[in-house]
C-alpha cells in the first residue's frame, strides 16, 4: 500500500526521485491540461526547461481563483484542467465551499490509489494496525475530507465504522459497545464529543478505551493547548494530519511526536518562501507553502499556493524518517490575518487562549463596528452560571488582551448558534463586511 523504504532514503536520493516525478507531471500537464499548457506558454516555459527542482520557480504560482475560473459556469464540468477523459473518472468530490464557490474535484482510479497511499504513510506513522477499530466522525458528504482516511484504514486491515449521520450520543454508544480504539475527526468536534456526558451522565471519555485521536480538516491538532485538552479528555494519544482538498493528504505526525508533522515527500514537492518577497526561505524561518503534487494526474496541481504559514525544522526527527517535518504544523495562513484597530489579529492566537480554559465548551468571535470603532466580542459556551460565569469572562478577557493586545468583551454563546454539522466551524464572524469572514 505504501513504501516505507522511501521515508528513510538519503536526502540526495529522495530529491532525485522528486525531480524525476516533477519532470513527469510537468510533461503530463503540458500535454493533457489546456489550463497548464496556456499557463506555461504565457510564462515562456516548456517542459525541457525544468531540469532542476529550482527551475520550478520559473512557473507562476497557481491560485485557487484561477481554478475556479477555469471551471467556468458549467455546474458539473471540471473545466480546462481536466487532464484525463471523463470516462476515466471514478469519484467526484468538492471543497467544503465555506469561503464561496466550491472547487470540483475529479479522481481516476490511479489518483485515488495514490491518495490512499499518502494516507497509508500517515496511518502507519501513528502505528495503526489491523487490531484497531476506527470510528470516523464525519458526515460523509461531497467534501473529500475523511473519505481517504476511512478507505486507507480498511486497507490496513482495521475494522472501520462510518460515523456519518449519527448524533454525538450515538457515536459515544458505538465507542463503548464496540470498544473503539481510534477516532478520526476535526479536533474541535472530538473535544466536544469527549466533553459530552449524555443526559444521564453515562459517558466518561477517559474510560471508554480510545487510544488514538487522528485530527484533521481544521487547525488544532498541533496547537499545544488543544492537544493537551484532547489528551486529558480522552486519555489518548493525539496525531495531527495535514491536507488540502485540491492537493491531497500531504502531512502526518509520527508516533515520536517531535512537535510537528512530517511532509509526505514521496508524493509532494514543497517550496518554502518568504511570506512577503516569495523568495526561498531558510529552514527555521516562517515560510509560505507552495506545493506541487507529484502523483495527481486527473487534475494536475503545480506550484499551488496553499497560503499556509509553516516553519521547517532544522533538525531531523528521532523516528529516523528523512522526510522533513514542520514545527507546530500549520502556524497560520497568509489570508486569515484580520486588521483590528490597526493591529493584525490571527485566529490561532485566540484559539491558543481559549483552549487553556477547561470551562469553555465552544466559542465564536464576532467583529463589529460601533461609531467608527472596531469592536471584538467573544461568545462563549459554558455550563457555568452567574458569578462563576462572570469570573470566567473576566479571566478570558484579560488573557486575550495579554496575548493579542486587543480588548474583547464576553457574551454567552446561545445554544445551537454554531452548526454542529459543518466540517469546518466558522470561528470568526465579521459583521463589517457583507457575509461572514471564514477563518478556519
Amino acid at each position: 500500500m505504501w513504501n516505507p523504504f522511501l521515508e528513510s532514503l538519503p536526502l540526495v536520493k529522495l530529491r532525485k526521485i522528486q525531480l524525476r516525478k516533477v519532470k513527469r507531471i510537468i510533461n503530463w500537464a503540458w500535454r493533457n491540461s489546456s489550463f497548464y499548457r496556456e499557463k506555461l506558454d504565457r510564462s515562456g516555459v516548456v517542459p525541457k526547461d525544468i531540469q532542476t527542482l529550482d527551475d520550478l520557480r520559473s512557473i507562476p504560482l497557481t491560485k485557487k481563483s484561477e481554478w475556479l475560473e477555469s471551471q467556468g459556469s458549467n455546474t458539473w464540468g471540471f473545466g480546462t484542467n481536466l487532464a484525463v477523459p471523463e470516462s476515466d473518472l471514478i469519484r467526484y468530490h468538492q471543497t467544503s465551499g465555506t469561503t464561496g464557490k466550491p472547487v470540483r474535484l475529479a479522481f481516476s482510479t490511479r489518483d485515488w490509489n495514490s491518495w490512499l497511499e499518502c494516507w497509508g504513510y500517515g496511518l502507519s506513522a501513528c502505528n495503526l494496525t489491523a487490531k484497531d477499530r476506527v470510528l470516523v466522525c464525519f458526515p460523509f458528504n461531497l467534501f473529500v475530507g475523511w473519505w481517504g482516511g476511512q478507505d486507507a484504514a480498511r486497507l490496513l486491515g482495521c475494522r472501520v465504522y462510518s460515523g456519518g449521520g449519527m448524533s454525538t450520543g450515538d457515536r459515544l454508544k458505538v465507542i463503548r459497545e464496540h470498544r473503539i480504539t481510534t477516532l478520526m475527526g476535526a479536533p474541535s468536534y472530538l473535544l466536544r464529543m469527549g466533553l459530552h456526558t449524555g443526559s444521564k451522565g453515562e459517558f466518561n471519555a477517559r474510560v471508554l478505551g480510545v487510544k488514538k485521536l487522528i485530527c484533521g480538516a481544521e487547525p488544532g491538532g498541533s496547537i499545544p493547548s488543544m492537544r493537551k485538552r484532547l489528551e486529558e479528555t480522552w486519555n489518548a494519544e493525539v496525531f495531527d494530519h495535514l491536507g488540502a482538498s485540491e492537493v491531497g493528504p500531504w502531512g502526518y505526525e509520527c508516533s515520536f511526536h517531535p512537535g510537528g508533522v512530517h511532509i509526505c515527500e514521496s508524493f509532494f514537492f514543497l517550496e518554502f518562501l518568504d511570506p512577503e518577497t516569495l523568495q526561498p526561505a531558510r529552514a527555521g524561518e516562517l515560510s509560505r507553502v507552495v506545493i506541487t503534487a507529484l502523483e495527481k494526474f486527473s487534475q494536475p496541481v503545480i506550484r499551488w499556493d496553499l497560503k499556509d504559514l509553516v516553519r521547517v525544522s532544522k533538525s531531523s526527527c528521532p523516528c529516523g524518517r528523512s522526510f522533513r517535518w514542520l514545527e507546530g504544523g500549520i502556524l497560520g495562513r497568509t489570508d486569515d490575518l484580520i486588521k483590528i484597530r490597526g493591529v493584525l489579529l490571527s485566529p490561532r492566537a485566540i484559539e491558543d487562549v481559549v483552549q487553556t480554559f477547561d470551562e469553555i465548551l465552544d466559542y465564536r468571535v464576532v467583529i463589529s463596528e460601533i461609531r467608527g470603532m472596531d469592536e471584538l466580542t467573544i461568545q462563549v459556551g459554558t455550563r457555568l452560571l452567574d458569578t462563576a460565569r462572570d469570573f470566567l469572562f473576566r479571566k478570558l478577557e484579560m488573557a486575550l488582551k495579554d496575548r493579542t493586545h486587543l480588548r474583547f468583551k464576553s457574551q454567552l454563546l446561545e445554544e445551537g448558534a454554531l452548526s454542529k454539522n459543518e466540517v469546518k466551524i466558522r470561528r470568526v464572524k465579521d459583521l463589517r463586511k457583507e457575509g461572514e469572514l471564514n477563518c478556519d
